[in-house]
């Protein structure tokens, strides 16, 4: 089956704020660069730091190819990806009433599509966690929908992330919802539950398959760090990228 016209957009999600999204959305990125996939990502919210953002562009800027025809616009500066930043630390909807903004959902469905491009990906990172209030009446979760596109679910792999992931997997609407993955983040420090908390996942969300990444202690700022973690990771990205690819219930929206 064909892709849309506006070629593949997934929203990064997850279970929490500070679970691993920029990461995960830094390695895909520049894993779809590798490959030959034209890609962008953004970060449509964000609240009391830019950093994230600054990363994606600077992983981005060093895998666009020159503009040519049929490739994506590309960011001029880092805070093109962030279209809605508040200046405090909060959910994005409560830290735009302190400063008597109001970003409706609409709005930032456009500042979304804007980036879309035909036959290119484009990556979403999410403020906080799925119901994470974003706006008046709608998060993530509200996004996702009106996008009409897959999701990714991140998460630590940590005790609690069973009851972690399958509400927000629930929340999406399980088996027959958006998840197209859910991707387990690797701790400097695992605990007792790392090794069989995939295998029990997996058997609990069906058919959403869950991957595992790596820590990677060494990651910073210069593209080339990432450039060595994404090959490294090369195999179970691209299993990532297959999941969101082949997803049935995104497929169907075709």
């Amino acid at each position: 089956m064909a892709r849309p016209p506006s070629g593949i957009t997934c929203f990064i999600t997850g279970t929490d704020t500070g679970v691993g999204k920029t990461v995960l959305t830094a390695l895909w990125l520049r894993h779809l660069h590798h490959t030959g996939r034209a890609a962008l990502a953004v970060k449509p919210f964000a609240t009391g730091s830019r950093a994230d953002a600054l990363l994606l562009w600077r992983v981005l800027r060093a895998g666009l190819p020159r503009p040519g025809p049929g490739t994506p616009r590309g960011p001029k500066r880092a805070e093109d990806l962030t279209a809605f930043f508040f200046r405090a630390p909060l959910a994005p909807w409560v830290a735009a009433r302190l400063e008597r903004r109001r970003v409706t959902q609409a709005r930032a469905l456009r500042a979304i599509r804007a980036w879309q491009s035909p036959g290119g990906w484009l990556l979403v990172e999410g403020c906080g966690g799925l119901l994470t209030p974003l706006g008046p009446g709608y998060s993530a979760r509200e996004l996702i929908a009106g996008l009409g596109c897959p999701a990714v679910i991140v998460a630590r792999n940590r005790l609690g992330v069973l009851n972690q992931v399958r509400l927000v997997w629930e929340a999406l609407g399980g088996a027959r919802g958006a998840a197209a993955a859910v991707v387990l983040m690797s701790a400097a420090r695992p605990d007792g539950s790392v090794a069989s908390n995939p295998g029990a996942l997996a058997g609990w969300i069906a058919p959403t398959p869950v991957l595992v990444c790596p820590h990677w202690p060494a990651l910073g700022r210069q593209p080339a760090h990432w450039d060595h973690a994404a090959r490294a990771s090369a195999r179970w990205l691209e299993h990532l990228v297959r999941a969101v690819e082949g997803f049935a219930p995104w497929k169907a929206r075709c």
